[in-house]
This record gives C-alpha cells, structure tokens and sequence, in this order.
C-alpha cells in the first residue's frame, strides 16, 4: 500500500492507495524510503533533534541513530517534507578543494609505491550509516605516462537523494585525488570533492594511503601531514595570509580585481576599536555583499585586524595562461563545520563561475584554474610562513 499526498485547490488530502503504478512524483515518501534524505551528511544531528522538537517530540540523545528511527516510524506533513529539503545546501555541486603536504623519505617515483596498492573502499564504508556507493573505482593512476611522480585517484559515488527531485532517488558525485612528488622530496596531495560523503570519504583514503606508505618506509614513520588550519593564524595574521592572495601571483596567471563577498566574527577576547563595539557579543556571523568590499574599513585598517575572524572571502580574478583568458570567481575560506569553526577547520576554495573570453570548454577551463589557483595559494602560503618566522627571530629592541 502507498501512500499519496494530492493537492485539491489549496489543501492537501492524504489518500491510501492499493495501485502500485501511480506517478512517483506524487507520492510523500515515509518509513524506510525517507531514511536516505534524513541520513545525508547534510542534515545534521541537530536539525534532526529540532524537526522532532517541532513535532513536540523531545530526545535527550541527539545522535542519529536515536532520531532517525523516530522519523521513519512517522508520517511526514508536506509542509515537514520540505522544511527537512530546504535544511539542505545547495552549494555542494561546485567542487571544493583542499591541499596537502608531507615529507618523502624514499627515492621511490610514486608510480612504484603505489603499483600493487588498491583502495579498500568497502572497509571504509558501512552501509548502515552511509547512503552511497562507490562506483568506477580505480588505483592511482599516472597522469603522464613519462611522469612518475603525478598520480591521481578518480572515483564517483552514487547517493540516494530524493532533494533533488524525487522521481529520480539517485544522484552521482565525482571525487579526486592528486598526488605530486616534487623535486625537493615533497608528497604535495590536492583532494576535490563536490559532497560532504566524497570529501569525508577523501579523508578516509588519504590516511589509509599514509598508513600504507609508512608501513612501507616510503614516509618516516613520525611524520605528520601538514595542512593550512585555522589554528595556524591569529587573527591578523590569517587576515594577513587571505589577502596577500589579492597580491601579485607569482605563477602569473591571476590578476586580483575585487571582493564581493566578506564572511567574518567578531571576536570578543581582542581589543576592539570605539567606532565597533556596539558589533560586541552581538555579531556573530557577519555577512557583506557588494562591489570592492577590500576598500572597506575592516579590510584595510589594520586596526581593526586583531578582533576580526575573517573566515570567506569570495572575489573576482582576472586569468590569463597559456592563451586563455578570462573573468572567474573564487570563493575561499575555512570549512565551516556545525555553523562554527574550529582551530582543524582546514582552508579549501571554489570556483564559483569561469567566464572565457572565446568559446573554450568552461569546465576544462575550470579544472585547469583550479591547479593554477592551488600552486598561487600555496606559494602565498609558504611566503606568508617565511616571513612569520623571520619575525619572530628578530631581536628585540
């Protein structure tokens, strides 16, 4: 039996049906077929916690597997069917990066460490808490069959996901891995997802892959992988790093042009400037649309740098390489986990639109900027450090 939800004039009617051949379209889905909507990475175990609240059913436990069985075991409202979609992003098709680093410590290529190795993809994925599967997967992978030194991991999963349209539950989601051994004995790795289930996936990989490489001698046992975290900067100083990418590019591709998206906090342990302390224990998640927003006061008086948390950044770039050229939009930032960050939040970025100026393939376009744009905030970054350490041993006067 089936249930279906029919639209009369403005009122929903809530009709039994024994016909198995009606139009999926209109069928409010419950029970075993809502658990895929509920159990997305998307919907927090608080959004699910509050949607029970809501419904006058109260939980001590927030953790998913006390509310999920709740909510199958109940009849959903339209207007609850769509509360649930609408606590969805709709942000995670645009693919997100994030890069990276750790010490080699063999003269191995890279193609001979990982010849013989596969990615266990089943031990890492358990189907009573995931809704996906991986499909096409592969091993590591020359890029370049005369380089041995660049290898890259690309697979897809397939999600059960009725928020994008529910006569089709399933949606596909491509994921990468890049591996680069670079002359001086550095693994530098870039990781692209487009979900929250192939970026936590990513992660699994990755450490299975250091586990594998140090237990094969190929990485020193002790070593750790570097990352660009939010704990590594005080405020001005990861003010300092996010807009020295509007600087000159070493690599020579992008031309800055201007911000139009500011994300920031105020934090209230810093010394705030008169002229913004009303913004204390009051703003916290600021958020500033417009044109040239890095002419504004927060970004370019210093003095306001050491009690702003500026956490996105979202601007314009002129591009030009190799005979193409164009107009893109970068966002870049922290990841933000449970609407807040923590001193992990590791930085990754976007791009948001790629406009050429001749007919070129804009996702060809896209993938290749998105190289380019890693090896510019890379650069940054390790000028940025640099320069940091040179400060702290000058002398003291």
């Amino acid at each position: 039996m089936s249930l279906l939800i029919w639209k009369i004039s403005d009122c929903w009617e809530l009709i039994k049906l024994d016909n198995k051949n009606v139009q999926v379209e209109t069928i409010l889905p419950y029970g075993e077929s809502i658990r895929p909507l509920i159990t997305s990475s998307l919907l927090t175990k608080y959004d699910l916690k509050q949607f029970l609240s809501n419904r006058g059913v109260f939980i001590c436990d927030a953790e998913k597997e006390v509310s999920v069985p709740i909510i199958c075991t109940s009849i959903l409202s339209p207007e609850e069917f769509e509360d649930l979609m609408n606590r969805q992003t709709t942000k995670e098709s645009k693919v997100k990066r994030v890069n990276r680093r750790v010490n080699w410590d063999a003269s191995t290529n890279l193609f001979d460490a990982f010849k013989r190795y596969q990615i266990p993809y089943q031990e890492m994925i358990s189907e009573r808490v995931n809704n996906f599967r991986v499909i096409q997967p592969t091993r590591f992978v020359a890029l370049n069959k005369n380089n041995k030194n660049e290898l890259a991991l690309e697979y897809k999963i397939e999600r059960e996901d009725p928020t994008k349209d529910w006569s089709t539950l399933k949606s596909i989601h491509e994921a990468r891995i890049l591996l680069k051994k670079t002359d001086k004995n550095i693994l530098e790795i870039s990781m692209e997802s487009t979900a929250n289930e192939t970026k936590e996936l990513n992660d699994k990989i990755l450490n299975r892959v250091i586990s594998y490489l140090k237990d094969q001698c190929f990485i020193d046992k002790n070593e750790r992988v570097q990352k660009i975290i939010f704990g590594d900067f005080t405020n001005q100083g990861r003010i300092e790093f996010l807009l020295s990418l509007h600087s000159d590019d070493p690599i020579e591709v992008f031309t800055f042009k201007e911000i139009t998206n500011i994300e920031l906090n105020v934090d209230s342990k810093g010394e705030i400037p008169d002229d913004i302390e009303w913004m204390k224990n009051r703003v916290k998640n600021l958020i500033i649309k417009g044109q040239g927003l890095h002419d504004t006061m927060f970004l370019k008086n210093p003095n306001y740098h050491d009690c702003l948390v500026v956490t996105s950044i979202e601007a314009d770039y002129e591009y030009d390489y190799s005979g193409s050229k164009g107009i893109c939009k970068i966002d870049y930032g922290f990841q933000m986990k449970s609407k807040s960050f923590t001193k992990q939040s590791e930085f990754e970025f976007k791009i948001l639109k790629v406009n050429p100026n001749s007919q070129e393939n804009k996702k060809k376009v896209e993938k290749e900027l998105r190289n380019r744009f890693d090896d510019f905030k890379s650069k940054k970054y390790m000028l940025y450090k640099e320069n940091e350490k040179k400060e702290r041993n000058l002398p003291q006067t």
